[in-house]
C-alpha cells in the first residue's frame, strides 16, 4: 500500500513503525468511529512517552546524587559527579534501547 494512493483523510491516520527490523503500517482508530479504541491508543502512547522520560531522568538524577556523595566523601571538586552523570546517561540510553527492542 503506497501513501500516494490513499485518500487525504486516511493519510493522517497511518503510522509507520519499525518492528523487528521491518516497516509496519498501522492505522490509528478514528475518534468519531471508535472512541474507546482511540482512548486506548492515546493512553498507550502517553504511558510509553512517560516511561521513556523516566528511563532517562532517573539514571541521570541517580548519577548526580551518587557523584555528589562520592565527591563529598573524597573531598574532590566535582570530578566524580561528572563521571557518574555520564554513566547515568549511558545507563538511561541503554535502558531506552532495551525498551524499544522489547516492543
Amino acid at each position: 500500500m503506497q501513501i500516494e494512493n490513499i485518500k487525504k483523510e486516511e493519510r493522517s491516520r497511518i503510522r509507520v513503525e519499525i518492528q523487528h527490523g521491518k516497516l509496519v503500517e498501522r492505522t490509528t482508530p478514528e475518534k468519531k468511529s471508535d472512541p474507546e479504541a482511540y482512548k486506548r491508543e492515546v493512553r498507550t502512547s502517553l504511558s510509553l512517552a512517560s516511561g521513556l522520560g523516566f528511563s532517562i531522568v532517573l539514571p541521570l538524577i541517580g548519577g548526580i546524587f551518587l557523584g555528589k556523595l562520592i565527591d563529598g566523601y573524597m573531598n574532590t571538586d566535582g570530578r566524580y559527579t561528572v563521571i557518574c552523570l555520564f554513566i547515568g546517561f549511558a545507563l538511561g540510553m541503554a535502558n531506552i534501547l532495551m525498551m524499544l527492542k522489547k516492543d
